[in-house]
């Protein structure tokens, strides 16, 4: 859920300390995840599709692409690495953008929790540096925004954790190019 909903449920709440009890949304018994045979993202409807053997649909999950439609990657890649609880490291010559506006010259390694930028899951893919993670920020999913991965709320990059397994075929599809027909 989203920040704004859990501050709805808890309009008296003013500030969140260790120890401080919330109310948050019935959370049903998780039934068993099944692998997937291979991996579909939509860049056109910002989702990723786990398929089964016969091509079929059986979960379908919301995502986050780049902004940058330069940095949208498309065909197939593979699953790289996966890890439960990744470390971040931020690279000033990968992200150099975001390191010039920020003031970054060195790699810094952020360690997990709840503000590191991968969440709780990371599938790496074959094309270095991008990945399908988790964020701290569920209210951003199914947003152009970020710097070339494929962001999902932490819930959903977990489950996928548990879906995919190292060289699962990836298929990004862009979107379709405008075709113009000449009527006359």
């Amino acid at each position: 859920c989203t920040v704004d909903y859990v501050k709805a449920l808890n309009p008296d709440v003013r500030e969140v300390r260790v120890g401080t009890e919330v109310i948050g949304p019935k959370v049903f018994p998780e039934t068993p995840i099944r692998k997937a045979d291979s991996l579909r993202i939509i860049l056109s409807e910002t989702t990723i599709q786990a398929l089964d053997a016969n091509g079929r649909i059986f979960a379908h999950f919301p995502c986050s692409i780049a902004r940058n439609k330069n940095k949208r990657p498309a065909g197939e890649l593979k699953v790289k690495n996966i890890a439960v609880n990744p470390d971040y490291t931020f690279s000033p010559d990968v992200l150099t953008t975001v390191a010039q506006a920020e003031g970054i010259t060195k790699k810094m390694v952020l360690p997990p929790g709840p503000n590191n930028p991968l969440g709780h899951a990371w599938n790496g893919l074959s094309l270095p540096g991008n990945g399908m993670h988790g964020t701290p920020e569920p209210e951003d999913i199914s947003r152009t925004q970020s710097s070339g991965c494929f962001r999902l709320s932490n819930w959903n990059a977990q489950k996928l954790l548990k879906m995919v397994k190292i060289g699962m075929p990836v298929n990004v599809i862009p979107p379709a190019e405008t075709v113009s027909v000449d009527c006359n």
